[in-house]
């Protein structure tokens, strides 16, 4: 297995030609100017979260409204001085954003009771659909927790163990709802054939699973499980994680995953012991797999781009670690990197919005405010959540001051 790692005279190289790319004519995609759109939540919602973005542009996620009032004696989220309140009981919506370059887009409200966590490029959508589900406690759902950076991790917070998704398909002004049989099958991508990935089990770490035309398939691993499935590109190559042994870890109590691909639904591991207990997250169209430690782990290990046998280890600072959470078909990754410390410790402050290209590492918010981006004043720029293949980027900043105050924002590529 070769390893790619970038002298320093190839990092200064490949920096001067991210500084020329906006004007070098036959580099594919290269940008020349970005443009900010803040994604203002839809009418009548409390709380709106974009989660995923086509190659379009056009942004789909979810939102919280107020459903009903009922009284409460202070408990259930609804503290009070007093001994009865009213509190608002919260329902669920699909929530979308056109793809338009305005410097504000309002969301618009769509089917009641969805809950989009994923969508592709023909308008179809993965989510969880409880039409009478309503909850009194919202404001940790879906919010991006510093310890826990990677693709859907800001998915599971507050999540319902219980929860059922389905399939959303439209045809004009028709929308179909189909359910993903399984049990607790816990989807974590989709391609742009409908075919859905994700894991089993109780708590999604069993076993590996795809979903296509309504029939869920087990994946084969090369061991017992756990196993999992992360990403899948339109040609149905499946990247995730498998058990590399029937040895259990001393440290962890479980067998070491290894990053795994599914090349018609048959596993091989790739690289070799020293990615153990990393995963492939994400997988384009070109075959390239970016491989990453789990969200919700505190391992310091390199992350990598795989490209055919070859791996290239992304760029970081002394004392920081790489935490990539998508790549696109040019091969452009986006992510944090994150100050190497206790997990319990981490703040925002600690992660950095972080753009490679080859393995090189460019600061995010210096090179879009070199593209003629710049952030309000007193704000930071948070983790990327995705890239497509345009280059446009969802993301969102947040107050220096007020680390929970975030403002989501698609920053759009301009040609």
């Amino acid at each position: 297995m070769a390893i790619f790692r970038p002298t320093a005279r190839q990092i200064a190289a490949a920096g001067a030609l991210i500084g020329l790319q906006g004007l070098l004519p036959g580099l594919a995609h290269a940008q020349s100017a970005y443009t900010l759109s803040v994604l203002n939540k839809p009418s009548g919602s409390d709380l709106a979260v974009p989660i995923s973005m086509d190659n379009q542009g056009t942004v789909r996620g979810g939102m919280f409204y107020v459903k009903r009032y009922e009284v409460s004696y202070g408990e259930g989220g609804c503290p009070s001085l007093f001994l009865v309140v009213l509190c608002p009981r919260h329902g669920q919506r699909e929530a979308s954003w056109a793809a338009t370059p305005n410097a504000s887009v309002t969301g618009k409200a769509g089917l009641t009771g969805f809950f989009s966590h994923m969508g592709n490029d023909q308008g179809s959508q993965v989510g969880d659909w409880e039409p009478d589900r309503s909850r009194r406690a919202f404001t940790t759902f879906l919010w991006p927790n510093p310890a826990r950076i990677g693709p859907g991790s800001w998915l599971l917070e507050g999540l319902s163990r219980s929860a059922t998704f389905n399939l959303l398909t439209s045809q004009g002004t028709q929308s179909t709802v189909s359910p993903i049989q399984g049990t607790f099958f816990l989807p974590r991508a989709m391609n742009n054939g409908d075919a859905v990935v994700g894991s089993t089990g109780r708590y999604g770490a069993d076993g590996a699973a795809v979903w296509r035309q309504g029939v869920l398939t087990s994946l084969p691993v090369a061991f017992a499980a756990p196993a999992k499935a992360n990403a899948i590109n339109d040609a149905g190559v499946i990247v995730g994680a498998s058990s590399a042994s029937l040895v259990a870890d001393p440290n962890t109590g479980r067998p070491p995953l290894r990053p795994t691909r599914w090349l018609g639904d048959q596993p091989e591991f790739l690289g070799g012991p020293e990615l153990s207990n990393l995963e492939a997250i994400a997988v384009n169209n070109a075959g390239q797999v970016l491989i990453a430690p789990p969200s919700d782990s505190s391992s310091t290990a390199s992350s990598q781009v795989w490209s055919q046998g070859t791996l290239t280890t992304l760029q970081t600072l002394p004392g920081q670690s790489a935490h990539p959470t998508a790549i696109n078909d040019q091969g452009t990754v986006v992510g944090c990197t994150r100050v190497i410390k206790d997990s319990s410790a981490l703040t925002r402050a600690d992660l950095t919005a972080t753009l490679w290209r080859n393995g090189v590492l460019q600061d995010l918010t210096q090179w879009l405010a070199s593209k003629g981006v710049k952030l309000p004043s007193g704000t930071r720029l948070g983790c990327p959540i995705t890239i497509n293949q345009q280059g446009s980027i969802l993301a969102y900043y947040y107050k220096v001051s007020s680390p929970d105050t975030l403002t989501w924002v698609r920053i759009n590529a301009k040609p």
